[in-house]
């Protein structure tokens, strides 16, 4: 999928979505607004990490970027005033410095990488070709996922129960309370 000149301007449509919602969340006024757009932005993540052949991050994305996230950010605002209150002048500057950071990191960044589509290192031809020899195991992807990149699956799943217990905790709290929102 990763190959052809359809691919790179697909892929590129959803770089500048993903900046133009990035850019909408932050000047957005109604907060409630903003974390349905922020939604529709974990949403074209999503779809980026599917795109570079990641469907287990997409997956995840979509679980906690997407439904998560805006359900959390949903409730908080609903027990809180739904338009922000606050100088932009000061908010608008710090948009444009945060634009110009990310620029120099990403061509910082971007500078080292090799051709897209070709591989970034010979790490996964090294798992490939010694998982019996290290790991002893007959099935690679369990040895990968758990020998080779135990500590990014346990940050995985780290990342996923702490959501998890923070909806709970969230929706247990929200469910329990009869308070009025302030508006």
């Amino acid at each position: 999928m990763a190959e052809g000149l359809g691919f790179t301007l697909l892929f590129n449509l959803f770089l500048i979505l993903s900046v133009v919602l990035a850019v909408i969340v932050v000047e957005l006024r109604n907060l409630l607004y903003a974390a349905i757009v922020a939604g529709f932005y974990g949403l074209v993540i999503a779809v980026l990490y599917f795109l570079l052949q990641a469907p287990d991050i997409a997956l995840t994305q979509v679980v906690v970027g997407v439904g998560l996230q805006t359900a959390l950010l949903v409730i908080a605002i609903s027990k809180t005033l739904r338009v922000e209150e606050g100088s932009r002048g000061l908010r608008f500057s710090m948009v444009w410095l945060i634009f110009l950071l990310a620029v120099i990191l990403i061509f910082t960044v971007a500078y080292d990488f090799p051709g897209f589509g070709q591989p970034v290192g010979r790490v996964g031809q090294y798992y490939v070709e010694n998982v019996l020899r290290d790991v002893g195991a007959w099935n690679a992807v369990g040895a990968i996922v758990w020998d080779y990149r135990g500590y990014d699956t346990l940050g995985e799943t780290l990342v996923l129960f702490t959501a998890i217990i923070v909806a709970l905790v969230v929706f247990r709290h929200a469910h329990g309370k009869g308070d009025e929102p302030n508006r």
